[in-house]
């Protein structure tokens, strides 16, 4: 018999049964050396086995295509508009995923313990299903990731599966979560916020509006190398150039309204028709009540008013964008209105990781689906319009003295919550076997070398995102000439030849864009690449650019035969790098070529 605990607190532990852990994700000796006192049973996650999550991704696309059309119908009839399709997947595409592949998720992982273990209790928190409720896709992008917020979403599908009454539940009562990213404000952070406030007050756009109605172009969340690049980019497209782009809190008046809750669920139930022997649908259905967010309910006409006034000063043709069209709401209803009025939407690639995979995230798919156009770094889709061009962002290279002593070593981060289709940041057996690599990678380096490990920042810039590495790291890592960056990379990726990055992303993709040397390391039995790129793949690792095992990257970074400078100018590895950034991260941006592909 098994008691399911669900947190890291041992409130929620069993002392007289064998306690299953469905909590944050942590390392299994974290849990052995922390929980001694405890009879623990370490379990499979589900989606440790590949087959299952590849497939299980291909059901979830499977119904959001089918649930968004839907979903658009409910909402036209509710808010008597006539919108577009493409329209709704502009609004509400980014959280529908997200929603889709978390319940999808947590009803496996739950469904899974409960039809194989005994469970004979559980205790829960007395939260109850309202706080579940958000007010836009980014608050529920930041509460999904903490443990009361998931506990809540484990308690009612547990109990919805005991329709038996085996499991005795114990509640016990818990504040949630503070969920806000507070930071530390300085006198330097207020005199930036009042100048800002004054530069771009209203009253300035107001003076100014008459300029920007006349530009055929608008650019939101463009990531160029800096703001000076911008506002060239303006000008060579005949704008007049503003500084700052429109980014406004939305509007949250209301909360949660029960008529109108009871009056969209009725509908939702009506024209969803799930299948009644399909469980996670069910789920998907009746914790929409709870969990659609107030920006596209109770909120919806004063946010699509106010959206309206922000941007009453631009009249664009073309709207070009990075990053918004995920989580900036007011952006979003501005472009779902306006690209039903003949208004073209570009989208511009803002980081690593598209295409390189067999597992794609969820959010690259939406990116193509609403996107007029999409320019790439380097690949192309015969289904969608995409074009190419070179990397935006590329890191700046310079030509200073190179330290032999020193190893740049960059992580990506490890989810406590599996919350997306790809298999980046994962938790369970993938978590575990990446920092097994991070942890062995550094212990092979000479131990005469100072190691700079840089973490990836979260929210609040001074801390991680997702498991925090760093005190896990200082107890495994053998090497004690040690620093640790909260991001910073492009600060120091010039000092050292020595750059390792333990995955394909973003930062790797600036580093060799730029041709400043670096080495990859992927563990392809848990993050498969894109077969696709197979001869490309091959080519990295014979010439020793990417490394699939640890043994392989530090006996390159420690062989005294050459130097990695000698290395990185030899013809094999030009043309293997050259490869990749053909189709990745394309070298030599230029102005001109944003500037043809923007107008073609």
């Amino acid at each position: 018999m098994y008691h399911l605990a669900l947190s890291k607190n041992k409130k929620f532990w069993s002392s007289s049964l064998q306690n299953i852990y469905l909590g944050p994700w942590t390392t299994p000796d974290f849990l052995k050396e922390n929980f001694s006192e405890y009879n623990i049973e370490l379990i499979d996650w589900h989606w440790d086995n590949l087959d299952k999550f590849y497939s299980d991704t291909s059901k979830i696309v499977d119904s959001y295509d089918k649930f968004i059309i839907k979903l658009a119908k409910v909402l036209n009839e509710l808010h008597g508009l006539n919108w577009s399709l493409k329209a709704w997947k502009i609004l509400c595409g980014p959280w529908l995923r997200r929603y889709l592949t978390i319940l999808y998720e947590r009803n496996e992982s739950v469904s899974k313990i409960y039809y194989k273990y005994n469970i004979k209790s559980c205790t829960l928190s007395n939260a109850s299903l309202i706080n579940l409720q958000v007010k836009d896709f980014e608050n529920f992008s930041e509460r999904y990731k903490y443990e009361d917020y998931n506990n809540i979403i484990y308690s009612h599908i547990l109990k919805k599966l005991d329709i038996k009454k085996k499991i005795n539940f114990k509640e016990l009562n818990f504040q949630s979560e503070n969920t806000e990213i507070k930071q530390k404000k300085d006198i330097s952070y207020f005199l930036k916020y009042y100048l800002k406030k004054i530069f771009f007050s209203k009253h300035l756009n107001v003076i100014l509006s008459f300029f920007f109605k006349k530009n055929d172009y608008y650019l939101q969340t463009v990531y160029l190398k800096n703001k000076f690049e911008e506002i060239k980019l303006h000008l060579k497209l005949k704008n007049f150039p503003y500084v700052k782009s429109i980014n406004s809190r939305i509007q949250d008046k209301e909360r949660f309204n029960e008529k109108l809750r009871k009056e969209f669920h009725e509908k939702v139930k009506k024209t969803f028709d799930v299948n009644e022997n399909n469980f996670y649908e069910k789920l998907v259905v009746d914790l929409i009540y709870y969990m659609f967010p107030r920006c596209y309910l109770e909120n919806f006409i004063n946010n699509s008013d106010y959206s309206q006034k922000i941007f009453n000063h631009h009249n664009p043709k073309i709207i070009i964008d990075s990053a918004s069209y995920q989580k900036d709401e007011l952006f979003k209803f501005w472009v779902a209105k306006k690209t039903q009025n003949d208004c073209k939407f570009i989208i511009l690639q803002h980081g690593g990781y598209y295409e390189n995979f067999k597992f794609k995230p969820d959010l690259i798919d939406h990116e193509l689906e609403v996107a007029d156009k999409y320019l790439s770094w380097g690949w192309k889709k015969k289904t969608h319009n995409v074009e190419p061009i070179a990397c935006s962002i590329p890191f700046k290279k310079e030509n200073i003295k190179k330290s032999d002593n020193i190893v740049n070593i960059i992580l990506r981060t490890v989810g406590c919550y599996a919350n997306n289709l790809s298999t980046h940041d994962i938790p369970y057996k993938n978590a575990e076997a990446y920092l097994e690599s991070v942890i062995n990678i550094s212990n092979l380096i000479n131990k005469d070398k100072k190691l700079r490990i840089f973490l990836h920042p979260g929210e609040n810039p001074n801390e991680e995102r997702g498991f925090h590495i760093k005190p896990y790291l200082e107890k495994k890592i053998l090497n004690k000439n040690i620093e640790f960056f909260n991001g910073k990379i492009n600060k120091y990726i010039n000092y050292t030849d020595l750059n390792i990055f333990t995955y394909l992303g973003t930062p790797y993709n600036q580093t060799i864009s730029a041709d400043i040397p670096c080495l990859v390391f992927n563990n392809e039995k848990y993050e498969p690449l894109n077969q696709k790129y197979r001869l490309l793949y091959d080519s990295m690792i014979k010439n020793k650019l990417m490394h699939t095992n640890y043994f392989s990257l530090a006996n390159h970074i420690s062989n005294n035969e050459y130097k990695i400078s000698d290395w990185w100018i030899k013809k094999e590895t030009i043309e293997s790098k050259n490869f990749f950034c053909k189709n990745f991260a394309r070298k030599n941006y230029d102005l001109e070529e944003l500037l043809r592909a923007i107008k073609d």
